[in-house]
């Protein structure tokens, strides 16, 4: 199938506080009709599913190429009223549809004076004290369901370092059922790992699950509306450990319970 990809948007700031730095990254639709373009939010930051501005400064290189998959893909995306928003370039057919993107690799290191957007070694060569680095990306998908027609694609595994996939068509699901899902890690199913889950504005997670052996979380269907999965996976770094100790993938999984 082919994708359609909107390359864009974000060049961080050299130096930001510990509140800026955990910033979460998601997609989410805020208007998936058929007959009409999609409107996606690109959510960075906190107050889920709306997200915050994106400071013009730093819409540069900060993510990587957004990409939309559906039954009449490729669908072209453009910015809309600010900065968190992407529209689709023509209406949508009836059926099921994924959204995906990934960050930019970013060194992260915790200094004994705060969090620097570097490597340990730039940060060192400053006479700063660096506590722990990181190299950081963040992973988003999205999945949602327009009218009738194939939803094939909710399923799809994009290639992403840590991904979810759902395992099920959560528009088919109500209050009570079960989101079976498996988490990949470099495309084999990353065991006793925690997914947590997050319902609109919570900043704290209202469930936590793990997956089994095989990847295989299974999340309670407990309210209608927009839900985002999110794992955390810290791995040593397999590059030049005098820039970082660890690597840190973020995934994130939108979906709506109707």
């Amino acid at each position: 199938m082919k994708k359609t990809i909107l390359s864009a948007l974000a060049a961080m700031a050299v130096l930001w506080p510990l509140s800026a730095v955990a910033h979460d990254f998601w997609l989410s639709p805020v208007k998936a009709i058929e007959g009409e373009p999609v409107v996606l939010t690109l959510g960075y930051g906190h107050n889920f599913p709306e997200g915050e501005d994106i400071p013009a400064e730093n819409l540069a290189d900060r993510f990587g190429p957004i990409v939309l998959e559906g039954p009449d893909a490729p669908h072209g995306l453009t910015g809309g009223s600010d900065s968190r928003i992407l529209v689709g370039d023509k209406p949508l057919s009836g059926g099921g549809y994924l959204a995906h993107g990934s960050t930019t690799p970013l060194f992260l290191t915790q200094t004994t004076s705060g969090w620097v957007i570097k490597p340990k070694d730039e940060v060192q060569g400053e006479g700063l004290v660096p506590v722990n680095s990181n190299l950081s990306v963040k992973h988003a998908k999205a999945v949602f369901v327009v009218g009738d027609g194939p939803t094939g694609i909710l399923d799809s595994v994009v290639g992403q370092k840590l991904e979810l996939v759902p395992l099920a068509n959560p528009a088919r699901l109500v209050v009570g059922d079960h989101l079976p899902v498996r988490l990949l890690f470099e495309g084999k199913p990353l065991a006793k790992a925690t997914v947590d889950v997050f319902g609109v504005g919570e900043e704290v997670p209202s469930q936590s699950v793990m997956t089994d052996d095989s990847g295989l979380a299974r999340i309670e269907v407990a309210r209608q509306g927009v839900c985002r999965a999110m794992v955390n996976h810290l791995v040593p770094y397999g590059g030049d450990r005098t820039k970082a100790e660890n690597e840190l993938n973020i995934a994130t999984l939108v979906y709506i319970i109707d």
